[in-house]
């Protein structure tokens, strides 16, 4: 029997201190032209910059504040407001206003659970990031809705950096199916948040705590869900990707102590030799050559080897380790050194 949703769509925002992006966000949520009932799910984290007060406005403006379908719950935790669109009827919004911070500290996943539980699909769109393509719920719905053997589609997205257009996320890319190799090799970004929508995992399908513990979300939650099924990418841009804007991974990650990044990268790490073990080694290859990337590319050049970014790629990696094989015996040494005798990521 076939289960019943209440939405087909549940759209995760989090958001802090991002009032300068907020609204984007915000309007490209209700601009979305589909035949079915979505709701976004938007948690403020107790932002300190005008932003609840912004949201508050918002909905008091655009949504239905005074009918049957309006709610209001508070709690120690939070507040929260339900409500339904004006003129769009298929969207729904509910924000929680979060009484105090909970980065780091508290899941706030649990406050939303029944949303997520009432909707067949879930997408993901940050606060100061935002969708452009008014079609974007209905075109990647339509595909999941005729491939239920796929259990995610992601779409190309154009960066914007101060207010300028930098690149497409994936220039050049056709509409194709994508393999679980890229993913593992190309990192987070290559399934960029904002473009992401997935089939909800059946609550039997418990997502390892190697993956709950890793410093970064999206990374190995896509590669978790191309475990599952078999994913798909739209070419055409359908939303924007602010890199280095306020309250953002990218901005945040730039003032990380050494320490800090070191800790992560490990977290990193663990994820990966934990999903490389899932799949029962069937993807070593890529799983191998994305530790060495990382290392290479991100964390390397911050080491304290006395070594500046630009001299370090340009002649120490392509002279010294020109394969992938000559490199694995010098990092398998090196992790002892940064990551403690015990650690064994590059086995």
């Amino acid at each position: 029997m076939a289960e019943l949703y209440q939405y087909m769509v549940g759209v995760r925002c989090f958001t802090f201190n991002q009032s300068k992006y907020i609204l984007d966000t915000l309007n490209g949520f209700c601009a979305q032209r589909t035949n079915f009932p979505y709701v976004c799910l938007i948690v403020d984290d107790c932002s300190t910059d005008g932003e609840q007060t912004l949201l508050e406005r918002f909905l008091n403006e655009k949504f239905d504040t005074t009918g049957q379908t309006f709610q209001r719950e508070e709690t120690e935790d939070y507040s929260l407001e339900y409500a339904q669109h004006k003129e769009n009827r298929n969207c729904f919004f509910a924000v929680y206003f979060l009484k105090y911070n909970h980065h780091r500290k508290k899941s706030k996943s649990p406050y939303y659970a029944k949303y997520v539980e009432q909707s067949k699909y879930i997408a993901t769109c940050e606060g100061d990031d935002f969708w452009i393509d008014e079609d974007n719920l209905q075109t990647k719905v339509d595909f999941l809705e005729k491939h239920p053997d796929f259990s995610m589609v992601f779409s190309n997205v154009r960066i914007l950096a101060n207010k300028e257009f930098l690149y497409d996320s994936q220039p050049g890319l056709k509409d194709r199916e994508v393999s679980l190799g890229e993913i593992i090799l190309n990192g987070g970004m290559f399934v960029p948040t904002p473009s992401r929508i997935y089939r909800r995992q059946p609550k039997g399908n418990a997502y390892p705590d190697f993956c709950k513990k890793c410093w970064v979300g999206d990374y190995p939650l896509q590669i978790y869900l191309a475990t599952k099924g078999r994913v798909f990418c739209f070419s055409r841009p359908m939303a924007i990707y602010r890199y280095g804007s306020e309250g953002s991974w990218s901005q945040r990650t730039r003032k990380v102590s050494f320490e800090k990044k070191r800790a992560g990268i490990e977290s990193e790490l663990i994820m990966l030799n934990g999903m490389n073990s899932l799949t029962e080694y069937k993807y070593n290859a890529f799983f191998l050559k994305r530790k060495i990337r990382m290392l290479k590319g991100d964390f390397f050049k911050e080491s304290k080897l006395g070594l500046s970014g630009r001299w370090y790629n340009i002649f120490f990696f392509p002279f010294l380790f020109p394969t992938y094989g000559v490199m694995i015996p010098l990092f398998r040494r090196f992790e002892r050194v940064i990551f403690g005798k015990n650690r064994k990521f590059f086995y």
